[in-house]
């Protein structure tokens, strides 16, 4: 499997605050999965199985790396719902 790098991160992490910023109020992770297929198309590898594992995308997982945003305090998730943070609408 190839390996994502830090500027494919840095890809992901602007489109799944593209489509949180459109939506204030927040969408579930899987609605935020569905979008970013059209937002960030994946990479072909994306879009192959994990190994060793039954119909499931490596890009249906959490392939854009957001513990770091939650984290530092940019994104907050709550039960199954995703959300820009206060903090974070301060520097849009």
């Amino acid at each position: 499997m190839a390996e994502v790098t830090q500027k494919r991160i840095g890809e992901l992490h602007r489109g799944v605050f593209k489509i949180l910023i459109d939506n204030h109020e927040g969408l579930p992770a899987k609605e935020v999965l569905k979008r970013m297929e059209q937002v960030v198309p994946p990479a072909p590898f994306e879009k192959s199985d994990y190994p060793n594992a039954r119909d499931s995308e490596i890009w249906q997982g959490d392939p854009f790396a957001t513990i770091a945003p939650v984290k530092a305090a940019w994104m907050i998730k709550d039960e199954g719902e995703w959300f820009v943070s206060a903090e974070s609408k301060k520097h849009i």
